[in-house]
């Protein structure tokens, strides 16, 4: 018998929910695009072409995209650490994989 791995997860914590339903659908939807492309660590690289395929999927502009950026920032949902790197916040999204 055959048992498929879990795929990855995410763990929103339910105090920070008010923080994320309070936010325009179009900035859930890009939260929901950034927080699929980062790495065990929160990190999600954000290059011009991730832009334009976050755009796409989205079905927004990518100057939403930075918008959206400099506000999950203000937020602190999410840090600026580079040029390119940005640091989903642990206290509120974290990634993770199933042992099962």
């Amino acid at each position: 018998m055959i048992i498929e791995k879990e795929p990855t997860f995410i763990k929103v914590y339910l105090d920070k929910m008010p923080l994320l339903v309070t936010l325009p659908k179009y900035r859930i939807r890009l939260l929901c695009a950034l927080v699929k492309r980062m790495d065990s660590e929160g990190n999600v690289i954000i290059t011009d072409e991730v832009q334009r395929e976050i755009a796409n999927e989205t079905h927004v502009v990518c100057g939403s995209i930075s918008r959206a950026l400099l506000h999950y920032h203000q937020e602190d949902i999410v840090a600026k650490v580079d040029s390119e790197l940005y640091r989903v916040n642990p206290l509120i999204i974290q990634s993770g994989m199933s042992d099962g």
